[in-house]
């Protein structure tokens, strides 16, 4: 078995959190990174928006696990070409950031 089948086949982990969403954001935020890892582009992408849309729709645009997730869709982005994507991501993701936690965070 392969991790990508793995992860293929997180679909109904996934939706049996859907009544707690930090725990289904951060699941999501999860498979999105491992996708990254494995060169699955779309995969990747999906997840990560999810688990960054869930976090600002529950928390607020300041919610730190939220603009960790925005920046590792930025990340994706950049990594796999979409250039096009990423200059107004990490706009976002650095405001965010220095709201959140000040310019002299690492992020």
């Amino acid at each position: 078995m392969r991790v990508v089948d793995l992860l293929d086949r997180s679909g109904p982990l996934l939706a049996s959190t859907a009544a707690q969403p930090d725990v289904a954001a951060r699941l999501q935020h999860v498979v999105g990174n491992a996708y990254a890892a494995l060169g699955e582009l779309d995969k990747s992408i999906a997840h990560l928006q999810l688990a960054a849309d869930s976090y600002r729709t529950h928390h607020g645009e300041l919610h730190w696990p939220g603009i960790e997730a925005a920046c590792d869709l930025a990340g994706a982005l950049l990594r796999f070409g979409r250039l096009d994507e990423v200059a107004e991501r990490q706009a976002d993701v650095a405001r965010r950031a220095v709201a959140a936690r000040g310019a002299n965070h690492p992020l």
